[in-house]
């Protein structure tokens, strides 16, 4: 399959607008109330659509040193950690990722459940405008993750930070979801195409807490929320699943691509 993607979208993002999550994006206005192609979704997989082979991503990783924030909805990591190209209407189509960000619990839920925690990492095209997102889901358990370690330490001071150990360092990855969806927070502009990864991603107590204290467990925050978006009807859309055939190359960057 070739990814559906048309160039005759529009994609403006507006100046930072101020929202809450006190209802969980239900009060947004604009596009985030009438579209029809809105994200997050949830993902019922005895309903999707599945591909055995098709177009992959190919991604091109460098380990940048960066320093995380929290924002007034998110904690974000902004540097050029990653630049990826896949094939739509027989053409390629190459983003440039310039951050990755957090949302727990998570925004997508699979078959109605929420998993704890949800990365973003979001490819733009040349002139800065959002194309595609590459959604990680993680689980509590007991097992600490190395790379969420690292994204913790950058709080405090410039920590190295290899995306592609988000991936496992996994050179093929496989098996994801892919639909056309939106962003999913105020513009909520559509037309972004959206890979959620399904291999779920281990994040233990400790880590969770970081993000979470800051969210969920603060009264001051969105009342008491989580800076989750509910998720949004389906409509005509397709959910595709891809599997082994599907691959995604990790590899080295072109430097010279990548976007300030």
């Amino acid at each position: 399959m070739i990814f559906p993607f048309s160039f005759s979208l529009l994609f403006t993002i507006a100046a930072a607008e101020e929202f809450s999550y006190c209802q969980s994006g239900a009060d947004w206005d604009g596009l985030c109330e009438k579209g029809d192609a809105q994200s997050p979704i949830n993902i019922i997989t005895d309903s999707i659509t599945h591909e055995s082979t098709g177009q992959g991503i190919l991604l091109t990783y460098t380990m940048i040193k960066a320093k995380g924030s929290f924002t007034d909805h998110n904690y974000q990591v902004t540097g050029n950690f990653v630049t990826g190209v896949f094939n739509s209407n027989n053409s390629d189509i190459t983003g440039y990722g310039k951050q990755f960000h957090f949302h727990a619990p998570s925004e997508h839920t699979v078959n109605g459940v929420h998993y704890d925690l949800e990365m973003h990492s979001v490819q733009y095209n040349k002139t800065g405008s959002p194309i595609f997102v590459i959604g990680v889901l993680f689980q509590l358990n007991d097992k600490s993750n190395d790379f969420l370690e690292k994204v913790i330490d950058s709080y405090s001071i410039y920590t190295n930070i290899d995306l592609s150990e988000a991936f496992d360092g996994e050179e093929d990855l496989i098996n994801f979801y892919y639909y056309q969806g939106s962003l999913t927070t105020p513009p909520c502009t559509e037309g972004i195409n959206w890979f959620v990864w399904d291999k779920i991603q281990d994040v233990n107590q400790t880590q969770l807490d970081f993000f979470t204290s800051r969210w969920a467990g603060s009264s001051s925050f969105a009342c008491g929320k989580g800076n989750n978006r509910l998720t949004q009807e389906l409509h005509n859309r397709t959910v595709y699943r891809y599997d082994n055939s599907v691959i995604l190359m990790l590899g080295v960057p072109i430097v010279a691509l990548l976007m300030h």
